[in-house]
């Protein structure tokens, strides 16, 4: 278990979001009360329901270390995990350090990877009786051979992770881990335990949404998230007018260390990592986890940070906007604080940025970082929501000054588990 005394320092942080290709740019965008949610522009949705989402623009591929022949096992999720995991290893200094290759792990939340429609094209084609009819046995004896040998790599989200670990040379203890929201949280704690276990002297950690196409859209209905009936303002966190969540694209990686070990090479870092937690209970009458669970879940977290509800600043709620999701989040909030509830500041980043699945707790942590540092929290929507119907106080119409020391970040997903970080200012914790 993680000591205060020698917490889990970030010392870099990279993010790709709709708002931006860096972490600066998608902060200052939150803060100035942009969204990135509008109507989806990479394939004709006109047969969903909801036709919005929040994409990444296009991602330059000019900086990565990226070979032609990956190109047919890559996509998106590739390039931004190859992004943001080469800015974070860059930005912490590890390519010039004492670190050995061996040593440094690498710990991603990823989602579900669909395939791409144009490398079943030509089995299809060379499989056609006719115009528009196509014949099984001859796919099976012949039209099969044309799809490309390494199909199914492309398919496999650690396929991911291989090719950054690989441009970066990164050659420690690694995992991926699958495919909702926890995962991400679950990669950092991943992480955490192996640098305390001194299974690894620095390791990259966070998670990458899946690419927006029309399965990952049609998943999103089936689970009945996301909000089919208001395409203006589709993600309204804990309002009472909420219906619903808006998918998002992005990614974030950190790198952790022990902050002896930072010291000792160096490293600068803002922030601390120092509580997780973990718990599952799949409410059978709505969306996602139990009360009990999320407020588990926090619980853990407060008792590995060994801190008291009332010393926590900020809640990062999960708060996707969906009616039970939100109700079950807002209960447990309430519990977990109890007589400190009037002080804590909630706020939800889906709003601007879509859920992430597992890319929104790496993408919170980050933000939990600048709102350490900058001491102001983002709004949650460009206008108030109904705050007059919650116990506690949503940042709602502008950016709000705050005095932060302390962060939580919750996650879940949708069939029951449920995680939390925390965070701290690690200029202000106890030495």
């Amino acid at each position: 278990m993680m000591h205060r005394r020698d917490p889990v320092v970030i010392t870099g942080a990279a993010m790709v979001t709709a708002l931006g290709h860096s972490a600066e740019e998608t902060w200052e965008g939150l803060v100035a009360g942009k969204r990135g949610i509008c109507s989806i522009g990479s394939f004709d949705a006109q047969g969903f329901a909801c036709k919005v989402a929040a994409q990444v623009p296009g991602l330059d591929l000019g900086n990565l270390s990226f070979q032609p022949k990956w190109a047919r096992i890559a996509d998106l999720h590739s390039y931004m995990l190859m992004r943001c995991s080469g800015e974070a290893f860059n930005q912490a200094d590890l390519g010039l350090s004492a670190v050995a290759s061996e040593d440094v792990g690498f710990f991603v939340g990823m989602g579900t990877v669909d395939y791409k429609l144009e490398d079943l094209l030509p089995a299809v084609l060379a499989s056609r009786t006719g115009t528009d009819v196509i014949d099984m046995r001859m796919f099976f004896s012949k039209g099969y051979q044309e799809i490309y040998p390494l199909f199914t790599l492309s398919m496999l989200n650690n396929i991911s992770l291989c090719l950054a670990a690989i441009a970066l040379n990164v050659r420690g203890e690694n995992a991926v881990f699958s495919p909702h929201a926890d995962s991400g949280a679950q990669a950092i704690t991943e992480a955490i335990h192996t640098l305390v276990e001194d299974r690894a002297k620095a390791a990259l950690a966070g998670g990458v949404s899946e690419k927006i196409g029309a399965m990952s859209l049609a998943r999103g209905h089936l689970t009945e998230v996301l909000n089919i009936k208001d395409d203006q303002v589709p993600c309204r966190p804990f309002a009472v007018d909420r219906a619903g969540t808006a998918l998002g694209e992005g990614c974030a990686i950190l790198c952790l260390e022990l902050r002896t070990r930072a010291d000792q090479r160096g490293a600068k870092y803002t922030t601390a990592i120092t509580g997780y937690g973990h718990a599952f209970g799949s409410d059978p009458a709505g969306y996602g986890p139990t009360t009990e669970a999320v407020v588990e879940a926090m619980k853990k977290s407060l008792d590995v940070a060994q801190l008291r509800p009332a010393e926590i600043d900020v809640v990062i709620a999960h708060g996707d906007g969906t009616p039970v999701g939100d109700e079950i989040e807002t209960e447990a909030i309430a519990r977990v604080f109890g007589a400190s509830l009037g002080k804590i500041l909630v706020y939800s980043s889906k709003a601007a940025l879509g859920h992430l699945l597992p890319a929104a707790p790496a993408v919170d942590a980050v933000l939990s970082m600048y709102i350490l540092s900058q001491r102001i929290i983002p709004p949650v929507l460009p206008r108030n929501p109904a705050i007059d119907k919650l116990p506690f106080r949503i940042v709602g119409g502008a950016a709000l000054a705050c005095e932060a020391r302390r962060v939580m970040v919750n996650c879940r997903s949708c069939e029951g588990q449920t995680a939390s970080l925390v965070l701290e200012n690690a200029a202000e914790m106890e030495s």
